[in-house]
């Protein structure tokens, strides 16, 4: 690709004037420091458009020649030189700006607001702690050497603001600058979970679900209700149904206070040590099974492709039923069972489900006298 010549042949800077075609810069207090054939470029590019903010990958396609998006960290390496030579103080920058998840701006002139100058230099939040991780918003640093692309801490500047709520796909796809791109976002969101999560292949910071988009945990998740009798009768009730039920996916969810917890499995969600693999957890009246608990009554779907509330687990399913268990007159739990099948749980199901729920519910133990 074949260098093109400079936006503008010299550019009038607060510190000095840049000459564009001989790569120099002199200083207005004397001396004269050698520019790079890419900061020379760069620096016209900015120049052409002063007080613009310009994203960085429109920088990597229109000066360096990249096409399309990169995760190349060539401009900010070129800014960091380019300050040294042309800044009084290269740590407080006042023209060449970074624009916080967008890009840089170049302001020429030396009257430049110092509120101004704090605002677009600094992040929201200059740290953030996501459990045993630390995130530097301001340089894209993570505990344990991980560097995030811009992108990246703009997407958990986006999520953070949410402060815990759903932001769906095509918002942070805007915020991003990856709107029609959901692959592109896709694959952010796997990369941000490889440098932040303990275990990416079983996230608990950032959170995906279908039709609701995003989630940013900043805690970790508490930890799940303690076990006891009921629980160990939970266990029973789901390997009894994977093994004399007729279902191939059984899992039962144990209710505390608004959250409903995975417990108890039978079939892929069964880990090898007993254990519920990647055990979720609901809010009440999320999905289907929080439909359950919220209601108190079954939930049959034919085909949840075809029903918002469907949550994905571990595997894909077609069809999903999602009975509660009463006891004491409330719900404490829920039995849910999902097959690749549409139309695989039909009558003869629930009706199985709700007599084992049943027994199941004399398994818990009375509230205290007095509780609501």
């Amino acid at each position: 690709m074949g260098m093109t010549p400079p936006a503008v042949p010299t550019l009038r800077l607060a510190t000095g004037t840049a000459n564009l075609v001989r790569h120099s810069f002199v200083r207005d207090g004397g001396g004269t420091v050698r520019l790079t054939t890419q900061e020379a470029r760069l620096l016209g590019h900015l120049g052409a458009r002063p007080g613009e903010d310009i994203d960085r990958d429109q920088l990597l396609v229109e000066v360096w020649g990249h096409r399309g998006a990169s995760l190349s960290r060539a401009v900010d390496a070129t800014v960091r030189r380019l300050r040294r030579k042309i800044e009084h103080d290269p740590a407080a920058p006042r023209i060449l700006l970074t624009v916080h998840g967008t890009g840089y701006r170049l302001v020429p002139d030396a009257q430049v607001d110092e509120a101004e100058v704090a605002r677009a230099h600094q992040p929201a939040r200059a740290r953030l702690t996501l459990g045993a991780r630390s995130v530097d918003l301001a340089t894209g640093e993570v505990d344990g050497g991980a560097l995030l692309t811009a992108k990246e801490r703009l997407a958990l500047e986006r999520l953070l603001r949410a402060e815990g709520g759903w932001v769906s796909a095509e918002r942070l796809g805007v915020a991003v600058g990856l709107r029609q791109r959901p692959g592109a976002l896709h694959n952010l969101i796997y990369r941000l979970r490889q440098k932040l999560e303990p275990d990416p292949a079983r996230p608990r910071l950032l959170e995906c679900k279908r039709d609701l988009g995003y989630r940013l945990t900043a805690r970790p998740p508490p930890s799940p209700p303690p076990a006891g009798a009921h629980v160990e009768a939970l266990g029973s009730v789901a390997r009894h149904l994977g093994l004399a039920g007729g279902v191939s996916d059984c899992v039962v969810y144990l209710r505390d206070g608004d959250t409903l917890w995975q417990v108890a499995a039978f079939g892929p969600k069964l880990g090898p040590d007993g254990a519920v693999r990647a055990p979720m957890r609901q809010a009440i009246g999320e999905g289907l099974v929080g439909v359950a608990a919220a209601t108190g009554r079954p939930v049959r779907v034919a085909d949840v492709h075809h029903d918002p509330r469907y949550l994905p687990d571990l595997t894909p399913a077609r069809s999903e039923l999602a009975v509660p268990i009463c006891a004491y007159g409330s719900v404490v739990g829920v039995i849910d069972s999902e097959d690749p099948t549409p139309g695989h749980h039909g009558p003869r199901h629930e009706a199985v489900f709700v007599s084992l729920a049943a027994i199941a519910a004399a398994a818990f133990p009375a509230p205290p006298r007095g509780s609501p």
